[in-house]
């Protein structure tokens, strides 16, 4: 799609978004793009500190934002075990 921004990000007030790597650069900017769309977005990355750096700058953005972080490090199928447990 020619010009495509972030204004075309369909709203979605019940959308669920996963996004790994998301405290820094373009998965940052993605959780802030689907966030600010409306989405319920779980930020997902091996630095808790950094997610709640990540968060607190989304909500200075947009204080609406449903966003929250959960510690996860994909190169261990064990963490990722430990998040699909609690993401059930």
């Amino acid at each position: 799609m020619k010009n495509w921004t972030t204004v075309n990000i369909p709203q979605r007030d019940k959308g669920l978004a996963l996004i790994t790597g998301s405290t820094e650069g373009v998965g940052f900017e993605d959780a802030l793009a689907l966030s600010s769309a409306g989405w319920n977005v779980i930020m997902m990355g091996r630095n808790a500190e950094k997610g709640s750096e990540s968060i607190v700058k989304i909500h200075k953005i947009n204080p609406k934002a449903k966003v929250s972080f959960e510690k996860i490090d994909l190169a261990y199928l064990s963490s990722i075990k430990d998040f699909d447990s609690r993401f059930k």
